[in-house]
């Protein structure tokens, strides 16, 4: 099998370092026979060893002997150290997605990614991930690779946050056009302003090149900066702003960058909300979180594995991926996004592959305006995963992004498209005639009762605004089928009452559903198949400090932005003195999403529900989904207990209850008991979202039953 391997994965890499050479081909093969030997020793899968790391080594070789061989020891080395070991799978797998971008870069290793694994070991997954992005997409010339290898050797622990939030959001906004000619701009900001940012950067920019202002006056000024930057992010943090404050020209630029946003927002955006919410600290004096306010958590992060034997149908992945692959599309306004999807939909065209395949790629062009995008394959469980959370939790942003922007262009006309969709008027055609027409027959040779005619006159026209008391004397007065046709041709269509929002998840359902559900099936199992992939926490994986803060101070409306709710702007609801946001904060001080919090009423008791979990997709990519529910369904009884209440509930409704897909998945794997209660109002705008039937979460048991300052 090593050898089957050998010749798969390491016979190009070993012609390209031998130049025509049988011998130095031999010694390449060799020295690539030793290195799965040692990966070998050290447990790891010899094919998928072989696989990953043979042809990542030869194009960093590119073509030298001596490199090969230091390639590949420097692999087995770092893989293989204790520190990195437990996670050594995970990190060669973001290896493997970045095989393409050193195939072009061979420095890509020596200069970057070799500096990355040495510096930060097992904690290296998420710049991987950042690198790949940026390598694929933006690289214009190997310089570029200098600013990078100075962010993963000399940033530390924001290395990570300062590719992702400053680097690939600043190349794919537009803010950072060149990377090697903003080189040293870029790490003066980085030493001077630790705020990562593409907006903050642009405001650093515009001051340093400033040719009116000497050297003094614009250290000065970056000084007066960074110290207005830090006092208004701790104060929107502690929720406390001055008048000045309120004034200030940075105020949407640092509620942006304290509560990240989930979907496409502007800084006025923020600064709308802001000053569209009240401030209502009395709501939380009413329903004092008391103990449970700043609980703090500590959360193990792990990585998704393929489990031992399984293999894995890529049929669900094909459409996305090949639609990733190919020339990038130019983004859309969200607007015309909007009316694109919400046409297709309404022609009832979406089960066309052809179709499909058109809106998946205008809606990866928004995403990758965003400063995200899709990975280049689809054959590692990261890679796997991130089709999957594209499809399940970025589509719907995107998609709900752009039906908003289409209905606040032109609500008239984007209502009659959803009713004509979702509740087309009703038709009289041959088949109806002939039915109703038998009832009125069989009522006028007494074959059945005149209650039993009306009883199945009313079932026949449910679709018409009808009078069932008056119906069959009305309609037995036609003397045939055709005049009765007539009659029925009147009759007014009745008038159908829309769930709101009920067109987003339509929709995302013919557009996406199948994959999707394919998808989820192939990966974590159904009709009673097990899954293939499962959840691992290793020892070496670190663990996530979070922090918990009830609120309702007009500073942190914003969090409704990060969890990327469309209530985000309901005034109305956050007048509601029983309605309370969760903010999920975490170790640097930044929002990773939220959960909302409503106090309801029935049956002359009183509950807590929990209209909305939606952690950020940043942070279910580090922990396992499930435990952070528990960990959050355990704060909310610990809250209800606080309050007195009778217990938590959770909407039914998987709209309601979460954005996040695997939210839902893991509320659907406890099956806890539904209930029938009275109907409970929660939102107001831009949907009337409301619900009757509720899950009963269960008190926690074990470690999450009782109150304490840490969980995890």
């Amino acid at each position: 099998a090593s050898g089957a391997t050998l010749l798969r994965h390491g016979a190009r890499p070993a012609l390209s370092v031998a130049g025509g050479d049988p011998g130095a081909f031999g010694a390449a093969l060799t020295s690539m026979a030793e290195a799965l030997a040692s990966f070998a020793a050290q447990g790891f899968p010899v094919d998928q060893s072989g696989e990953w790391v043979l042809p990542l080594a030869g194009h960093a070789a590119a073509g030298q002997r001596e490199r090969l061989r230091e390639a590949l020891a420097s692999l087995v080395r770092l893989l293989a150290s204790e520190a990195v070991r437990p996670r050594a799978a995970e990190i060669l797998a973001q290896l493997a997605a970045l095989v393409p971008a050193v195939a072009r870069w061979p420095a890509l290793w020596w200069q970057v990614l070799r500096p990355a694994l040495e510096t930060h070991q097992q904690h290296v997954v998420p710049i991987l991930r950042a690198l790949g992005y940026i390598a694929g997409r933006h690289l214009a010339a190997e310089s570029d690779l200098e600013l990078l290898r100075v962010i993963v050797t000399q940033t530390g622990v924001r290395a990570s946050d300062v590719l992702q939030s400053l680097i690939a959001e600043g190349l794919a906004t537009g803010v950072i056009g060149d990377l090697t000619g903003e080189r040293e701009l870029v790490v003066q900001f980085l030493r001077e302003l630790p705020f990562n940012s593409p907006t903050i950067y642009a405001t650093y920019r515009r001051l340093q090149q400033d040719e009116q202002l000497s050297a003094t006056e614009r250290r000065a000024r970056t000084q007066a900066l960074r110290a207005e930057l830090e006092t208004l992010a701790a104060a929107i943090r502690a929720g406390e702003l001055t008048r000045e404050q309120e004034r200030s020209e940075l105020l949407g630029l640092v509620l942006y960058y304290v509560f990240p946003p989930a979907m496409s927002s502007s800084q006025q955006d923020y600064l709308r909300l802001y000053h569209a919410m009240p401030d209502r600290p009395g709501d939380t004096a009413r329903l004092d979180p008391g103990p449970c306010q700043h609980r703090a958590l500590q959360v193990r992060a792990g990585a998704w594995e393929v489990v031992p034997g399984a293999v894995l149908e890529r049929e669900p992945w094909r459409l996305l991926l090949e639609v990733a692959l190919a020339p990038p599309a130019a983004p859309r306004e969200a607007s015309a996004l909007g009316w694109q999807l919400l046409g297709r939909w309404v022609e009832g065209r979406l089960a066309r592959e052809s179709v499909r395949r058109e809106l998946f790629a205008a809606l990866l062009a928004r995403f990758r305006a965003n400063g995200m995008d899709l990975p280049r394959a689809a054959e590692l469980p990261a890679q796997l995963l991130a089709f999957r959370e594209f499809l399940g939790d970025h589509l719907r942003d995107l998609v709900e992004e752009a039906l908003l922007a289409a209905r606040a262009e032109d609500e008239v006309r984007y209502l009659r498209l959803v009713r004509d969709r979702l509740a087309p008027r009703p038709t009289v055609g041959p088949g109806l005639v002939k039915a109703v027409w038998a009832t009125l027959e069989q009522a006028r040779t007494g074959r059945t009762t005149r209650a039993e005619a009306t009883r199945r006159l009313a079932g026949q026209l449910a679709a018409f605004a009808v009078e069932p008391d008056s119906l069959l004397e009305r309609l037995a007065r036609a003397e045939g089928p055709e005049e009765l046709r007539a009659w029925l041709a009147q009759l007014d269509a009745r008038e159908v009452e829309l769930e709101p929002g009920k067109e987003i998840g339509r929709l995302l359902a013919d557009l996406a559903g199948g994959e999707l559900r394919a998808m989820n099936g192939e990966l974590f199992g159904r009709d009673g198949a097990p899954g293939k992939l499962r959840y691992a926490v290793s020892d070496g994986g670190g663990t996530l400090a979070l922090r918990l803060e009830v609120s309702k101070r007009k500073a942190h409306a914003a969090v409704g932005l990060a969890e990327g709710v469309c209530v985000a702007v309901d005034t109305e609801l956050w007048n509601n003195p029983d309605f309370l946001q969760v903010i999920i904060w975490d170790e640097s001080g930044l929002c990773a999403g939220g959960m909302h919090l409503l106090v309801c009423s029935d049956g002359g008791e009183r509950y807590l529900a929990l209209p909305g979990i939606n952690p950020s997709l940043r942070l279910l990519d580090q922990v396992e989904p499930g435990r952070l529910l528990d960990l959050l369904c355990a704060f909310a009884w610990d809250l209800a207990r606080h309050w007195r209440l009778a217990g938590v509930w959770l909407p039914a409704s998987p709209g309601i209850h979460s954005n996040r897909r695997a939210i839902h998945a893991e509320v659907e794997r406890r099956r806890w008991p539904a209930r029938s209660v009275s109907r409970q109002v929660f939102s107001f705008r831009p949907f009337a979202y409301s619900f009757a039937e509720v899950l009963e979460v269960p008190a926690p048991a074990g470690e999450d039953a009782q109150p304490s300052a840490t969980r995890g």
